[in-house]
């Protein structure tokens, strides 16, 4: 062997992998022990999601919610990342949960510390454009909530929907769609 190529979300890559060249492709198909199938459902409006958030909340589980967006956008239909987080701040801060913002037009600094403050626990809820898509990993969050997920392609739901399910956890994935 001369080269190992390796990814995680395989479908478009090991796709094109196979009809553009003749490299053998082996699949991992055992899931990391004590990794539990993470449940995915879809509803339309907010209150299920906030109900059901709440309840994962008062067990000591973390939440993510992704928007497609950085700014609202009327012209388009969509929904921007503040948009979503003022919802959710306004439902949750009452009840005493910390609602933290992610982006990519943060400052490193912010973008650092809200991330951070998710990580370590402060935050419960981390709400944040396709940013957290990699390389984030808080195996206490079991629900991600995905905002306009009709804007979203397969390849970036599955990616996005990999946040959750770290741990041995059941985790939920809610694609909330118009």
């Amino acid at each position: 062997v001369h080269t190992i190529e390796m990814s995680a979300t395989p479908i478009p890559r090991s796709l094109t992998m196979s009809v553009y060249s003749s490299k053998d492709i082996q699949r991992i198909i055992k899931k990391p022990a004590g990794r539990i199938p993470i449940q995915t459902a879809s509803c339309s409006t907010d209150a299920p999601v906030f109900k059901f958030m709440k309840g994962q909340l008062e067990m000591g589980r973390q939440c993510y919610v992704v928007a497609p967006a950085i700014d609202d956008n009327d012209d388009a239909g969509l929904i921007g990342v503040n948009t979503v987080a003022k919802r959710y701040e306004e439902h949750f801060a009452p009840m005493g949960y910390k609602v933290a913002l992610a982006n990519g037009r943060m400052k490193d600094e912010e973008f650092t510390e809200a991330i951070d403050s998710f990580k370590n626990g402060y935050a419960h809820i981390l709400v944040a454009t396709t940013v957290i898509e990699v390389g984030v990993n808080v195996p206490n969050a079991t629900v991600i909530a995905i905002e306009q997920a009709e804007r979203f392609g397969l390849s970036q739901l599955h990616q996005l929907r990999g946040r959750v399910g770290r741990k041995d956890y059941k985790s939920y994935c809610v694609l909330v769609t118009a």
